[in-house]
């Protein structure tokens, strides 16, 4: 299982590049991406040219297994809303679900 510092890592090396972001977009096949004011902007100085299912399945997992609620929710419908705080003290708003029959993310500050 993936450790969720390397989550955590990630979302703060995507902050770091763009730090005006109000969401940071993780699915598969696609770069990290921030939205700022509106408009997707990939994020990869340092992070994965495109993220592979694995990576962001072992990710949501992460993210999930400590959160037995939300955990259940994406289990039985394919969704789930929680919280995440980084280190830094930052928080957001996460939404992990199934797109296309993958597992994406959205984190919103």
């Amino acid at each position: 299982m993936m450790d969720i510092r390397l989550l955590e890592d990630l979302l703060a090396a995507a902050l770091a590049q763009a730090p005006d972001a109000a969401d940071i977009l993780l699915s598969p096949g696609h770069p990290v991406l921030a939205a700022v004011r509106g408009e997707l902007h990939p994020v990869t100085q340092g992070l994965p040219a495109a993220l592979t299912e694995a990576e962001t399945a072992a990710m949501a997992l992460a993210l999930l297994e400590k959160r037995p609620h939300a955990k259940a929710d994406h289990a039985a419908t394919g969704s789930a809303d929680l919280a995440l705080a980084l280190p830094s003290g930052t928080r957001f708003r996460a939404n992990v679900f199934l797109r296309l029959g993958a597992t994406a993310m959205v984190f919103r500050r």
